[in-house]
């Protein structure tokens, strides 16, 4: 129909980056806390597409201000990339593709400071289109996105948010139609905070262990650890006494030597309360925490290396 014309006005794409703390000491090895810490949320925006609308523009930062206010409400902590940035000497520049900001997520996730760390990563894309009828233009918005989780790179899950109508005027431009959908920035984040609240609380529901708080932030991660000079008999023991430790899963062994041993372990527990069951579990097989096992924990990876002499 010839009087009915459209086309892509803006396409936006913001990385959401959820750490989930319980303290320092959990996050610093990419554990999540069992206490009732709010979630923490890093907001990024992705704009390589040439159409869409850059972190600097004025709709971004209302969308990005509304957002943290709607997801503060709900009891979440936020996260300012700018100071992510100070802190790591980073420059943020506008047309970053979603690949660098994953990369940046990472490297945070591997830096040294715990306020930095993080969790979830939440991908979503807003969508406004313009279409020009004989008497008026209409502009509709969509929102969609994945949930991924940043430690065990596992899919969380996809949302989005139902279609949106409003109206605009009949010659209205580029600069008219960034007006019009700006002005919808608060319904729009208000709405994008709801479904993210809910998505999440879903997900932690889904997870948590029993001897969890109601109020907890507990998502499995899976563990790669190594037993390395350990006896079959001790080797048994010890995973057998890991299966009656809180937040338990499901256990694999990966690979098996003579020497070493290998298994993923997934559990809801946060790290720090992992290494405590490792610890106890330790001494269950009399063996001295100080001279005769070393315990090696670097973020999912876990390695215990038996120092007795045979």
């Amino acid at each position: 129909m010839d009087y009915l014309r459209s086309f892509v006005l803006a396409v936006f794409s913001i990385v959401f980056v959820f750490p989930i703390t319980n303290c320092a000491a959990d996050i610093a090895v990419g554990g999540i806390g069992s206490s009732n810490a709010p979630t923490r949320v890093l907001v990024m925006g992705e704009d390589s597409n040439p159409l869409s609308i850059s972190r600097g523009d004025n709709v971004f930062k209302r969308v990005l201000g509304e957002l943290k206010n709607s997801m503060l409400r709900k009891g979440y902590t936020i996260v300012d990339e700018e100071m992510i940035a100070t802190t790591l000497d980073w420059e943020i520049t506008d047309r970053r593709p979603k690949t660098e900001l994953i990369q940046v997520a990472k490297m945070a996730n591997e830096s040294d400071d715990a306020n930095l760390r993080t969790r979830v990563m939440a991908i979503f894309s807003i969508y406004a289109t313009k279409k020009g009828l004989s008497f008026t233009q209409k502009v509709t918005t969509r929102l969609e996105g994945e949930l991924y989780d940043s430690v065990s790179n596992k899919f969380l899950g996809s949302f989005e948010l139902p279609k949106a109508t409003y109206p605009a005027p009949k010659n209205c431009n580029d600069i008219c139609m960034n007006e019009v959908v700006g002005e919808k920035a608060r319904e729009i984040a208000t709405s994008l905070g709801d479904v993210l609240a809910k998505k999440l609380k879903k997900m932690e529901k889904k997870s948590r262990g029993s001897g969890f708080g109601a109020g907890s932030s507990n998502l499995k991660t899976t563990y790669t650890l190594t037993l390395k000079h350990f006896s079959t008999k001790e080797s048994f023991m010890f995973m057998k006494g890991l299966k009656n430790a809180p937040g338990y899963s499901s256990h694999e062994t990966m690979s098996k030597t003579s020497a070493v041993r290998k298994y993923s372990y997934e559990t809801a527990s946060s790290t720090s309360d992992l290494e405590e069951s490792i610890l106890e579990n330790l001494m269950e097989l009399e063996f001295d925490l100080d001279k005769d096992v070393d315990v090696n924990i670097t973020g999912t990876k876990i390695i215990l290396e038996n120092l007795r002499m045979e």
